[in-house]
């Protein structure tokens, strides 16, 4: 392991004696999760699920609806039973995530059954609701990111339901625009809310992580979907301000209390946090409040710049990897640009062969500079931090 290699380099340096290597080698082995096992778990309960669906799919016109239930509601005595008779960890998790499937299908069953049409929307947001409860018992990640992509799914249905009963509504063009402004530009923030809840970062602090990482990847989204409207000529058509001002000022004041929401940011971290936020909505603003025609050089710079930020941001944060990956996003983004800009020389050989150099170049940049680059601007941050005493 990279971590264990460090601790050596520093050992034989005399920089930490043996004793000391071992309390830490200790601490981590006590604090680190099995990732693997947690992976291995879940593929083992998806396995599962899909089994019985199969074997129950091979014999389903011969079983009465009579007893399709009864062992449906069977099992899913079962399956909680278990979940609450079992200790909190591994085992825990991976009976929660084969219940958290359990609940969907037993949901078609009854739908399938009773002849039940009540839309997808409504369907997920009973299965979401119903299985509430027992998803707070969940303390891994896995078990937590299984969840969130079933929070998120259902959101989306349920935001997009939303869109076309107002679709079908009297109101104006323009009102209805900033009412979907609105609930697309603070869609991120109940998952903020949600998972820097004290009793979450208490009691449930994995899961808490997997929501927080999920509400900024929602505000990292929406910040490169709002520069990607500058590519939209019908944006002229309409000029929406009231919507994207409400997201500012929500963003804003939640930009404001960040360092009450977290209290372990650092200074540069809160920086690219609050840009991130009150940036996006006033990117959104910009393009929506009144601008004409579609600007795509401004969008790609736009895009390119939003994609460097977050890497920035994540790397005052600590995620390296995550600022590496910003990287290799923002090399993309620079070969999309040559294509968007010079896509009719690729069919000529000379074209290709510039494309194929800039590619080659933008590569040998990732995997070379990517990691000084790191150093670099992480440096400054880390003996302010130092300095500061900060965590």
């Amino acid at each position: 392991m990279k971590f264990a290699r460090k601790l050596d380099q520093w050992h034989r340096a005399g920089l930490i004696d043996g004793d000391t290597v071992q309390r830490i080698e200790a601490y981590e082995r006590d604090q680190s999760s099995p990732v693997v096992l947690y992976a291995v778990g879940g593929v083992g309960a998806v396995a599962i699920v899909l089994g019985i669906v199969a074997i129950v799919a091979s014999n389903w016109a011969a079983i009465p609806a009579g007893v399709k239930l009864a062992v449906d509601g069977l099992v899913a005595i079962a399956l909680a039973v278990a979940v609450l008779r079992t200790a909190s960890g591994w085992t825990r998790d991976v009976l929660l995530m084969v219940n958290y499937g359990f609940v969907l299908a037993s949901m078609s069953l009854v739908g399938q059954i009773y002849h039940l049409d009540s839309g997808t929307w409504r369907a997920l947001l009973a299965w979401s609701v119903a299985t509430l409860p027992m998803m707070f018992l969940a303390t891994g990640r896995f078990a937590a990111t299984l969840w969130t992509l079933g929070l998120v799914t259902t959101h989306v249905f349920g935001v997009v339901h939303f869109f076309e009963w107002l679709d079908e509504s009297t109101l104006e063009q323009t009102t209805l625009l900033d009412i979907a402004v609105i609930l697309i530009g603070l869609s991120p923030v109940p998952y903020l809310l949600f998972a820097r809840s004290g009793w979450m970062r208490r009691e449930r602090p994995a899961v808490s992580s997997v929501f927080w990482a999920t509400s900024w990847l929602g505000f990292a989204v929406l910040a490169l979907l709002s520069a990607s409207v500058f590519y939209f000529e019908e944006r002229a058509r309409y000029t929406i301000i009231a919507g994207p001002l409400a997201v500012t000022a929500v963003l804003g004041g939640l930009a404001a209390l960040l360092p009450r929401i977290d209290e372990t940011l650092s200074a540069r971290a809160l920086i690219g946090l609050r840009v991130l936020l009150v940036g996006g909505a006033l990117t959104t603003l910009a393009a929506l409040g009144g601008g004409r025609g579609d600007w795509p050089v401004l969008a790609a710079v736009l895009q390119i710049f939003w994609l460097g930020w977050m890497g920035w941001t994540a790397l005052q944060m600590g995620h390296e990897s995550l600022f590496r990956l910003g990287v290799a996003a923002v090399c993309i983004r620079l070969l999309g640009v040559y294509v968007e800009v010079f896509g009719s020389m690729l069919e000529t050989g000379f074209g290709l062969i510039i494309g194929g150099l800039l590619t080659m170049a933008l590569t040998w940049f990732w995997l070379r500079k990517s990691q000084g680059l790191a150093e670099a601007l992480a440096e400054p941050d880390s003996a302010s931090n130092d300095g500061e005493g900060s965590p």
